[in-house]
């Protein structure tokens, strides 16, 4: 049944991707001006990714360039013909299985990476795609995550805003224990409709490197073909593409070649909250939620089904529980009959011993038993008892009339032995008589 959810659910996803290509969020022109320098990969429902091809391993994004000071603050001046996008559009993310990804956005910044400082070196490393911009709050995070020590990079004060920066970066075996001993900064606001990245203090970074930091100005192209051909004929003036989002999206990515996420990427998608995300996510809410509902019904019915027979199974277990619980009742309430018989047949056997020693006869042991098995019948209980009270008053009777009949025997003896004593007196006065 898993496995049968598994595929009706591949099956939908597939085909909504396939039905919402054109709508890949992120633009169309970034989609086709940045697949000759890499390769898009989909990840999630559809959401698309870059991966730049890599000629060192060495490479990291804001690598290749110099920071300069400008009204919307630091600025990464990219030397790599992709930099103009990847680097004030979207985030960057290491993933263990793809190495460097880059995940599109709209917002469009000076340069989006957070910093770190002490008195002698200051040092910066990409956003990740868990950092998302607020005007009223500014750079928060919607996870828990910290770029390792290995992605930063630190510079002296003196070489940061060298134009061969990369030249003077601090060597691995040194990046772990700066790391550990700066500070964390994100000063980013809002200024004239556009995010400002104010970074580590100007006045702070001139003490400490001892020299003063020109502020230069940032010239805005939002047609493609004009900036290119602008940035190739004035070397010298700041131009960044600051494109419409119109033009970011009306372009069409259907011949795009794009390889197919095979599952091992960490970076969850649930929790990017870029905006670039929002229309693209009211565009596929309807196809996630008919592919949400199918796969939810699946699981309602297997749910139901599991839980049948856990009814089933329960009902089988208290039946089971009953019966166990009847058979010991009937076998405790045994136990007890089986111990007052033992108690009445001891009880009856201990009168037995008695009536023996005090020589009583077979009639009478009977009538004791009789007595005793009466006990168990509260009728018979009472009848017997009747009786013996009517046995009882016949015998005290008895017993008054025997007493009154040897009180009359008593004084008829009496009264016959006066008159035999005074028959012998006269006799014996008679005799007294005549021998005179």
């Amino acid at each position: 049944m898993k496995k049968l959810i598994i595929i009706i659910a591949a099956m939908i996803t597939f085909s909504f991707i396939e039905n919402e290509t054109n709508a890949m969020h992120g633009g169309g022109y970034f989609y086709s001006e940045l697949s000759s320098y890499g390769t898009w990969i989909e990840l999630d429902y559809g959401t698309l990714v870059w991966r730049p091809t890599i000629i060192k391993r060495s490479w990291a994004p804001y690598s290749y360039g110099s920071w300069i000071w400008t009204d919307y603050g630091w600025y990464w001046d990219s030397y790599e013909p992709y930099g103009y996008i990847v680097f004030h559009y979207g985030r960057w993310y290491y993933d263990d299985y793809y190495g460097w990804i880059w995940v599109p956005d709209y917002e469009w910044a000076p340069a989006w990476v957070e910093w770190r400082y002490d008195d002698d070196y200051i040092g910066w490393a990409p956003l990740s795609p868990y950092a998302s911009f607020s005007i009223n709050v500014g750079i928060y995070f919607t996870t828990n995550y910290y770029v390792p020590y290995t992605h930063w990079h630190f510079v002296n004060y003196n070489n940061f805003c060298n134009t061969h920066v990369y030249n003077y970066y601090a060597g691995p075996e040194y990046k772990y224990r700066i790391y550990s001993r700066t500070k964390v900064r994100t000063n980013y606001d809002y200024y004239n409709g556009r995010v400002r990245n104010r970074g580590v203090d100007l006045k702070y970074v001139e003490n400490r490197s001892g020299q003063k930091i020109r502020q230069r100005d940032i010239y805005r192209e939002s047609d493609p073909v004009k900036y290119i051909s602008t940035r190739e004929s004035n070397k010298e003036r700041i131009v960044t593409f600051d494109a419409d989002r119109n033009v970011l999206e009306r372009e069409d990515v259907r011949n795009l070649k794009v390889e197919k996420n095979s599952g091992r990427s960490k970076l969850d998608m649930n929790k990017v909250e870029l905006r670039s995300r929002e229309n693209l996510n009211q565009k596929r809410e309807v196809g996630r939620n008919e592919s949400e509902m199918k796969i939810r019904k699946d699981v309602e019915i297997q749910q139901r089904d599991v839980k049948k027979q856990n009814d089933v199974k329960r009902n089988t277990e208290i039946k089971r529980d009953n019966s166990n619980t009847e058979k010991n009742v009937k076998r405790q309430s045994q136990i007890d009959l089986n111990k007052n018989t033992r108690k009445q047949s001891s009880t009856t056997d201990h009168n037995s011993g008695l009536i023996k020693k005090q020589g009583n006869t077979g009639n009478d042991q009977k009538i004791i038993r009789k007595d005793v098995e009466t006990k168990k019948n509260p009728v018979v209980r009472n009848e017997n008892s009747r009786n013996k009270n009517t046995e009882t008053k016949q015998q005290n009777t008895v017993r008054k009339n025997e007493q009154t009949i040897k009180k009359d025997n008593g004084t008829v003896d009496r009264n016959t032995n006066k008159t035999q004593d005074s028959q012998r007196n006269k006799n014996s006065n008679n005799d007294r008589t005549r021998k005179r």
